[in-house]
């Protein structure tokens, strides 16, 4: 029914969307190296565009082999699109994908691609549109919502070797309220048996729903871009748990 979302979306130009990020990235990042980082990629021609007019929400872009493979369609999306991958594409300067793996590296693109669609104010863009933007990721969390504070509590304080297959089945059976019923016990039980599997990873099996959550907690507790500068600059050396902890101190302070 909502296939056609991305039509109602104002134009917008190459030039107009690379100088929304240019200015965005010089206000976030005070020593300018993302925004010198972005220069670089479009002055070496490491972003590769592809225009369509796939009416679907989510568009296939991806960071391959030091190239950004964008799928864009010449409206206001496309600060969403261009905003995550060329974060993801600032993350892998610090650190290989290939030697290490981040259950969080989904964390700095959502956070500053949602940063990017409010930035949109300041280029007359109404909040209508902002809002729809932003509700594409909401739609998805909203949705999950109710299983997140179980989740992370369960990866902050539990052993993971310990939960039964009982257990693992209830977080998966909240994570899809709106299955069909045939479907939704097949999706189940995979999962579930996918999870107990590779229990001690279950934070990279649903690294974009906790990356999700984690922007929009951060946004609320902390409203902070020192803290999620040092995230995305370091993010080889940061713990899902030292992102919980910051949290916790920022509650902490809230209630004082």
């Amino acid at each position: 029914k909502n296939n056609n979302i991305k039509n109602s979306f104002s134009k917008m130009s190459q030039n107009e969307l690379y100088n929304i990020l240019s200015s965005f990235l010089k206000e976030i990042e005070p020593s300018q190296k993302w925004y010198h980082l972005f220069e670089d990629i479009q002055n070496n021609n490491k972003i590769k565009i592809c225009y369509t007019n796939n009416p679907e929400e989510y568009n296939t872009s991806e960071y391959r082999d030091g190239i950004l493979y964008l799928e864009l369609n010449g409206n206001t999306h496309d600060i969403k699109v261009l905003c995550h991958e060329v974060i993801h594409y600032i993350v892998k300067e610090n650190y290989d994908y290939k030697e290490y793996h981040s259950s969080l590296e989904e964390l700095p693109s959502i956070y500053y691609e949602k940063k990017a669609i409010d930035y949109l104010k300041k280029f007359s863009i109404k909040k209508d549109e902002i809002d729809a933007l932003l509700s594409i990721r909401e739609k998805t969390l909203k949705n999950n919502y109710s299983v997140m504070t179980e989740l992370l509590i369960f990866l902050e304080n539990q052993n993971r070797k310990d939960l039964t297959e009982n257990e693992i089945r209830g977080i998966i059976k909240k994570l899809y309220p709106k299955y069909d019923k045939r479907e939704e016990n097949k999706v189940i039980e995979e999962d579930t048996l996918l999870l107990m599997k590779y229990r001690e990873d279950v934070e990279f099996y649903f690294e974009y729903l906790i990356s999700d959550y984690l922007s929009d907690k951060i946004m609320d507790l902390m409203d902070d871009d020192e803290i999620m500068v040092d995230i995305t600059n370091n993010l080889k050396n940061i713990k899902l748990e030292q992102v919980l902890e910051r949290m916790n101190d920022s509650k902490k302070k809230v209630k004082r």
